[in-house]
């Protein structure tokens, strides 16, 4: 590096008046500017790429984790809808449950009665024998 600076001072002194300066040192130094700009530009510009990938990347993984979780919830909880369904059919079968042991119980007492009404018949002929 310092030897192509070396070189380019000895250019420089041999430009003999401002006149060549004019005409060969500042185009150089106008190219130079422009592709310096235009490297800066271009260095925000991939900047700029660069972030609004990590910003997408980085929505798309929390998309991704949000769908995970959401997975694991629908297997891991119930919701509401589903839980206020199951209930409703639980309690439907309490009530079939309740309704067929009162008619059960009350088959029971009809059978215990007769049985009863029959022992006492049998009983009352028995004695009056």
């Amino acid at each position: 590096m310092v030897k192509e600076l070396t070189r380019r001072f000895d250019e420089l002194m041999d430009i003999e008046n401002i006149q060549e300066v004019r005409d060969v040192l500042l185009p150089r130094v106008r190219d130079f500017a422009s592709k310096a700009d235009k490297l800066v530009s271009s260095n925000d510009e991939m900047r700029h790429c660069v972030r609004k990938f990590d910003e997408d990347i980085s929505i798309k993984a929390n998309y991704s984790q949000l769908k995970a979780l959401k997975t694991e919830f629908e297997n891991d909880f119930i919701t509401v809808a589903k839980l206020n369904d199951v209930q409703s059919q639980i309690e439907e079968q309490k009530k079939a449950m309740a309704k067929f042991y009162e008619d059960k119980f009350a088959k029971c007492q009809e059978d215990l009665q007769t049985l009863v009404t029959h022992f006492c018949d049998k009983e009352i002929e028995t004695k009056l024998e």
